[in-house]
């Protein structure tokens, strides 16, 4: 026999590498590693070199260790590098060159360190960073691995069979009882030819083995070319990683079906046009998206149910915890499985090569995908079924060029039914009382159920939780500390039957989110949930970079967990009333996060600053510190921060808000003395907080009440000044309290006593 070193490997070289260079086989994107004998480009490739669906498999396994090397994005001229016969010749022969050499470490590395100084001839410029030797070693080992995964490992091993015989006998007879009594040795029950199956030992199996041998040894006789095969064989020793199922029945549903919501109400419409635009693309991607708890998971489970008949295969996954985890469940139900060894992203190439084979239309529907990162790492793979519609649901704004379906709020009419549907002990009389409840969480959907179905237990017999004690909560309280809870069961990612505040704390994760992301987010917790300016947030923040601030506000309205809106031509930025609730009570260092706002406003608001031609400014952010001290903890900073406000509107007259913000700064300093006792500074600012609570009293003509502020004023003032009499502030501050109850006095008509307290105020 000729020996194979002679053949001419040029054609086949110059084929691969012109095929490489298309940009087609990179547009592909990833898939393309593991599936390049699936394409035009390849297939191409195999007609120009004659291999047809031959077992002669190395242009198939050469172009995809490229194509990875491409997706590792390696320089250029390393893709040049392995373009050329010299190196391709020495990777050829360790697999498929003589059959004496094959294996042949000793002589692989000879050829290896060979090509290494050819390259380095080659390219005289090659940058200094790249590594010759290692860049080399790397891809014989990408090589190796394409060959030792590839699904023709069996094909293989009878090809390499086939030349073994054909090379010791020119004998077509003796070749071919060699090679049938071969297949019975590997317990082969089966071999295919041209894509028939025969069983081996069979009539037509024999015929088929004599003609092919026939036709090998011709070719081997009249050409200088190895041999390439059309045999292959299914046995339970030749190595495979799939497992035939030609013959099984592969069922409808892969997984089970989602669960079918009993109450889906005014999305009828939607799914007509999910519906519509799906079956309009030869291979869509639908991105079904909005925020959490909006009803994405029951609007694909209704898109199942309305539409499964119209597809021959469907799968239903929760992707929480990665979509190769998920995917590869239903592995064993297509009846693939795969060495222990092979890593999971390869288990999934193969996988979606047998699921892109499966008859068109198929429907997956990824639900829950959040994570960007997992999304995009599988964004070409799972484009590449071009068989299937894939509907993902998802808080992502967006996935790449998708199209997408943004999930909203329902209408208050609709939002109404269907609290009563889970509710049916509501009252007409209490709709106002539904619709402020429905506002304060953000017309989440599947809040709505949650406080519904917590309703009907609590109230199964009377009102024991009614909606105005609900509605205060919230309020008060805030979403996760309502006063009555009970255990309720919700059609959500299979939870057990919990209470509100298990089910709500588990809608949302933040651990995924960056310390600098989550310190942003936690600004949008205690800010207003409204719209609020880019570049009113910027003056807030003060971000000491522009451009990466910019850029973490549009990867967290990206991942959903803000949204964003153009008003008059301007980006504004709001958060959900449930995600800022779940920042405020899961992120420990909540306070930490937002000291630089409470600062910016501090600083906004002092004695100065308000009343420099900034009082446009400084009712913004009044408005919005008095957001900002409701959702902090306790802090020194942010009683003071409330201690501004106050003074702002009494600036301003308005002198309701100034009460409440200096009540809210008392109820700090009352909290942080009982936390410190013996601390001056918390002691000074409770009694100053009376101070200014007695005040305002004055103001509203509530004389009595203003009294007993003053009162609880000056005993704290005594004690500061008994314990620190040298301290000049302390002093002051006990003259102005005698001044004060003066005044107080004077006007209830007791000017003997406010004599006396004016006395005390002189003599100090």
């Amino acid at each position: 026999m000729t020996d194979p070193n002679q053949i001419s490997l040029t054609q086949m070289f110059e084929d691969i590498s012109i095929n490489l260079a298309a940009s087609v086989i990179y547009d592909f994107g990833k898939a393309i590693v593991h599936a390049a004998n699936k394409t035009e480009a390849v297939q191409l490739a195999r007609k120009q070199l004659g291999t047809g669906k031959a077992l002669h498999d190395f242009p198939d396994r050469y172009v995809e260790a490229l194509v990875e090397l491409r997706f590792e994005q390696k320089p250029p001229v390393l893709l040049d590098f392995f373009r050329t016969e010299e190196i391709m010749a020495a990777f050829y022969a360790y697999y498929y060159g003589p059959v004496e050499s094959r294996g042949d470490d000793k002589k692989h590395q000879i050829a290896l360190n060979r090509c290494t100084t050819f390259l380095k001839q080659k390219y005289p410029h090659t940058p200094t960073d790249i590594d010759i030797s290692a860049e080399i070693e790397h891809f014989w080992q990408v090589f190796r691995q394409k060959v030792q995964e590839s699904r023709t490992v069996k094909e293989v091993e009878i090809h390499l069979k086939l030349e073994e015989l054909i090379a010791a006998y020119t004998d077509m007879a003796t070749a071919w009882q060699e090679l049938q009594a071969w297949l019975v040795q590997k317990n082969a029950e089966q071999i295919e030819v041209g894509g028939q199956v025969f069983s081996v030992g069979s009539e037509q199996a024999q015929e088929v083995l004599r003609a092919e041998v026939e036709r090998a040894i011709s070719i081997v006789n009249s050409k200088n070319v190895v041999v390439n095969s059309t045999i292959s064989a299914n046995t339970v020793n030749i190595g495979d990683t799939h497992h035939h199922y030609g013959d099984k029945k592969i069922p409808r549903n892969l997984t089970n079906p989602p669960f079918d919501p009993p109450v889906f109400l005014g999305r009828e419409a939607e799914l007509v046009a999910v519906h519509d635009r799906l079956f309009a693309g030869e291979n869509f991607l639908m991105l079904v998206n909005g925020q959490g708890g909006m009803g994405k998971t029951s609007f694909a489970a209704k898109y199942w149910k309305n539409y499964q008949h119209e597809y021959q295969h469907r799968a239903f996954f929760f992707v929480a915890t990665g979509i190769e985890n998920a995917l590869l469940g239903i592995a064993s139900v297509l009846g693939v499985a795969f060495p222990d060894v092979m890593p999971g992203r390869e288990r999934l190439v193969i996988l979606l090569q047998h699921i892109s084979e499966l008859d068109r239309p198929c429907l997956i529907v990824l639900d829950d995908a959040n994570d960007a990162d997992d999304l995009d790492a599988h964004y070409a793979l799972l484009r590449s079924c071009s068989n299937c519609h894939l509907l993902i649901t998802s808080r992502l704004s967006a996935l790449r060029e998708s199209p997408t379906h943004p999930i909203g709020a329902l209408s208050d009419a609709l939002a109404l039914e269907l609290f009563q549907r889970h509710y049916p002990q509501h009252s007409a009389a209490d709709d106002a009382l539904f619709f402020g409840i429905f506002r304060a969480v953000g017309g989440n959907t599947l809040v709505v159920e949650i406080l519904a179905k917590n309703l009907r237990t609590i109230n199964a017999n009377e009102a024991f939780y009614p909606l105005e004690a609900l509605l205060t909560d919230l309020q008060a309280k805030g979403l996760l500390r309502l006063t009555e809870q009970a255990r309720i069961q919700v059609d959500w990612q299979n939870l057990a039957k919990s209470t509100p505040e298990q089910i709500i704390s588990a809608m949302y994760d933040l651990r995924p989110l960056a310390p600098e992301a989550l310190a942003l987010l936690s600004a949008f917790a205690v800010l207003p949930a409204e719209d609020i300016a880019y570049a009113l947030l910027k003056t807030l923040l003060a971000p000491t970079d522009a451009r990466a601030f910019s850029q973490l506000l549009t990867d967290l309205h990206q991942s959903g967990w803000i949204e964003k809106n153009d008003i008059d031509g301007h980006p504004h930025y709001k958060c959900n009333p449930v995600v800022q609730e779940m920042v405020r009570v899961k992120n420990e260092g909540l306070l930490a996060d937002c000291r630089a706002l409470v600062n910016t406003l501090l600083t906004g608001l002092d004695e100065d600053n308000r009343h420099r031609d900034n009082y446009q400014q400084a009712a913004v952010f009044a408005r919005l510190g008095a957001s900002v001290a409701q959702a902090l903890p306790i802090d020194r900073d942010v009683a003071t921060l409330c201690q501004n406000i106050g003074n702002y509107h009494k600036d301003t007259g308005d002198l309701d808000s100034m009460m409440q913000a200096y009540q809210k700064m008392l109820d700090i300093f009352a909290a942080l003395l009982v936390a410190e006792p013996d601390n001056a500074n918390f002691k000074n600012g409770l009694a100053i907080s009376y101070q200014f609570l007695g005040h305002t009293h004055t103001a509203l003509g509530d004389l009595p009440l203003a009294l007993t502020f003053f009162e609880k004023d000056i005993e704290l003032s005594k004690e500061l000044h008994e314990a620190y009499p040298q301290n000049v502030g302390f002093k002051d501050g006990l003259a102005i309290s005698y001044e004060k109850l003066g005044k107080t006095h004077a006007a209830l008509g007791d000017l003997p006593l406010a004599l006396t307290f004016f006395e005390k105020d002189i003599e100090l």
